[in-house]
């Protein structure tokens, strides 16, 4: 049984996200992820595929920068963070505010070198997403990967939206799946700092589907 994942877009169809093997390794290339979803925007490009346990995005960028993903589930938002460190924070959703009932904690900094994969692996066991660092001696150019757990996504009801905030740019950020000037409190929210949600729009992310394909 094969299930392909999709974003879908409340306007237009659903983009079919495949399912590929992808070594999670720092490294995002167009080769490994041959026949995965793309998106190119004036930053780069960003691919995502699954497997059995997991959802692979990785940022191919032009620039050095920070990578967040926002998963909204229902009333929870949750900001997945990986620049010098890896950071999750959790948000309640009400009345349009957002409460932070999770502040990031930072953790999986990769010194020294010789404990960064276990780190990384107890960052995974507890938050159930892990990403290479800025630092990731491993890493090509500024790549970036993230691996995100099924068990985080709800299927038909998650939205998802990226963020690539550049740090050799400050005015420059980033976003996928679609590329558009976005307010600069979203950056804020990226980094854990409370917001105005009148100010932010939730209505065009795209939902995440997971389909059944025979």
């Amino acid at each position: 049984m094969l299930l392909p994942i999709a974003f879908h877009a409340a306007i237009s169809s659903s983009i079919v996200i495949p399912r590929s093997v992808v070594r999670a390794d720092g490294k995002v290339t167009a080769e490994e992820y041959e026949g995965s979803w793309k998106a190119v925007n004036p930053c780069g490009t960003v691919y995502a595929c699954f497997d059995n346990d997991r959802l692979y995005i990785g940022f191919s960028p032009k620039e050095s920068g920070i990578a967040s993903v926002f998963l909204l589930n229902g009333n929870t938002l949750t900001v997945l963070h990986a620049s010098a460190a890896l950071g999750t924070a959790t948000y309640r959703i009400s009345n349009q505010s957002a409460k932070c009932v999770k502040k990031f904690d930072w953790q999986a900094r990769p010194t020294p070198a010789s404990d960064y994969s276990k780190k990384l692996d107890a960052f995974w066991r507890l938050e159930k997403w892990s990403a290479n660092s800025i630092d990731d001696p491993k890493a090509q150019n500024n790549d970036r990967e993230f691996q995100v757990s099924l068990d985080l996504i709800q299927s038909q009801s998650t939205k998802i939206f990226l963020i690539y905030d550049s740090t050799m740019n400050s005015s420059v950020t980033f976003t996928f799946p679609q590329f558009r000037q976005i307010s600069s409190q979203w950056v804020e929210l990226s980094r854990g700092n409370e917001v105005d949600l009148n100010l932010l729009d939730f209505s065009d992310w795209p939902v995440i589907e997971l389909k059944q394909t025979f």
